[in-house]
This record gives C-alpha cells, structure tokens and sequence, in this order.
C-alpha cells in the first residue's frame, strides 16, 4: 500500500507592484519579424493583458526598419527577414 499526504497553504504576496511591459519576440532569418507585447501581472492573476495600441519601431544596425503594425491578440509584425550578424533594437513608446 502506498499513502500520500500533502498540505497547502497560501501566501499572502507583500509589496507595491509596478506593471512592466513584457515583450515576446524570436528573431530569425527564415521568419518575417513577429512580437507579442503583453503586460506584467501579479503571481496570483491568470489572466495575462495584451497591449493593443503600442507604437514599436525595430532598428537593426542603429537604422530604423519601421514601425510594427498591430495583427490582434497583442500580435505586431514586419514584414522583413532579420539578417544574421545584425544587432537589433526595439523602441516601445
């Protein structure tokens, strides 16, 4: 026979809580540029907001490629395959 117990018990989270805006993005040469900007949430919330009206500009190589434009669920793209070697940068505003 085999018996398992465990217990449980909630902790209450201590503190101010500063929302960020968290992004989500994978560069690769094979793929046009795709991001997801959501926001941060607190330890006990399920549900995880995305932004819908964020303005992002990619650079590469300190030039600006564009502005992102908004597909849906937090989605933005360019269409435009990263270039290996490149250094990249987003701009949030």
């Amino acid at each position: 026979m085999l018996f398992l117990n465990s217990c449980s018990e909630e902790t209450e989270i201590k503190g101010d809580f500063d929302e960020k805006i968290v992004v989500n993005c994978l560069l690769h040469p094979d793929s046009i540029v795709k991001l997801k900007l959501t926001r941060s949430i607190v330890l006990n919330s399920t549900d995880i907001p995305v932004v819908e009206n964020g303005a992002v500009i990619l650079y590469e190589n300190g030039s600006s490629l564009g502005q992102l434009s908004y597909s849906s669920n937090g989605v933005y793209v360019l269409d435009y395959n990263p270039q290996p070697g490149a250094t990249y940068k987003l701009k949030y505003r």
